[in-house]
């Protein structure tokens, strides 16, 4: 109604998998993001020019969340770092991401 997201909305997400479900550290890491990167006026709310910079494909912050994700999704030992073995068992991943449908849609749309 008010056109603005607070930082309770903005880090709850639905998981994807079952493990996601009380994962801390995704929410702590979406709360930094939200106040380091997202919020530039620091009122606690995303305005709609704040969220359209975020899901902005062709900017700088949706380049970046897409390229997390997708080392994310490679890491399949969650060690934070891709090994050679984890990138050649995920290279069709890093290849054909924008075949992920909501990507493309934002893509489409932008």
């Amino acid at each position: 109604k008010d056109k603005k997201e607070s930082i309770d909305g903005f880090v709850y997400h639905s998981p994807s998998r079952i493990e996601d479900k009380d994962d801390a550290e995704i929410d702590k890491l979406r709360r930094l993001e939200f106040r380091g990167t997202l919020d530039s006026n620091d009122d606690m709310f995303l305005d709609v020019k704040e969220l359209r910079n975020y899901l902005n494909p062709k900017g700088n912050i949706f380049v970046q969340n897409e390229a997390r994700h997708m080392m994310h999704e490679a890491d399949a030992n969650k060690d934070k770092v891709l090994s050679l073995e984890e990138v050649k068992a995920s290279y069709l991943n890093f290849q054909h991401h924008e075949d992920n449908p909501v990507i493309q849609a934002l893509h489409d749309e932008f």
